[in-house]
């Protein structure tokens, strides 16, 4: 078959035109989807960083919350520790106040007999009043004087501390 033109001579240029035809309509497709791709794929890892974003905004938020929270019991547990401290300063001024009240009338009511025992005493062995018939009476006083300055003193220490 020289010198004949079949149809698939005449063919060809067309087949060969239809497939770089089909090449570059394939070509062109791909770099449509590569840039279609391409823009997925930024959108994607810009969705990926706004989300990053929000989760790490929001565990502040969730670490701040629980923060602000610990530190409102810590305040808390503070404020009524102070409280409490308040509290027992003032019962122990109540009582202290009580106790200084106590102890000027316990001086009052100790004192004051006393002192009049030992003053009595002290004229009965003088013989203030009167002269004492029996040495052993004068003694006796003189007795009855020491003992009673010597509880004043007791008397004296005690409710000085």
């Amino acid at each position: 078959m020289t010198g004949a033109v079949t149809a698939l001579d005449t063919a060809w240029p067309w087949i060969a035109g239809l497939g770089g035809l089909l090449f570059l309509l394939i070509a062109a497709q791909a770099v449509l989807f590569l840039r279609q791709t391409d823009a997925l794929r930024a959108l994607a890892a810009r969705q990926d960083r706004i989300e990053a974003r929000e989760s790490a905004a929001a565990r502040p938020d969730a670490v701040d919350q629980e923060s602000i929270a610990a530190q409102q019991r810590r305040l808390d547990e503070a404020l009524e520790n102070l409280r409490q401290a308040r509290d027992k300063a003032n019962r122990a001024d109540r009582a202290s106040q009580a106790k200084s009240a106590f102890l000027a009338m316990m001086s009052h009511e100790l004192r004051t007999p006393l002192s009049a025992i030992i003053g009595f005493a002290e004229m009965i062995e003088q013989q203030a009043i009167g002269p004492v018939g029996n040495t052993k009476y004068r003694d006796y006083a003189t007795d009855i004087r020491q003992s009673g300055q010597h509880l004043l003193g007791i008397i004296n220490d005690i409710l000085d501390l």
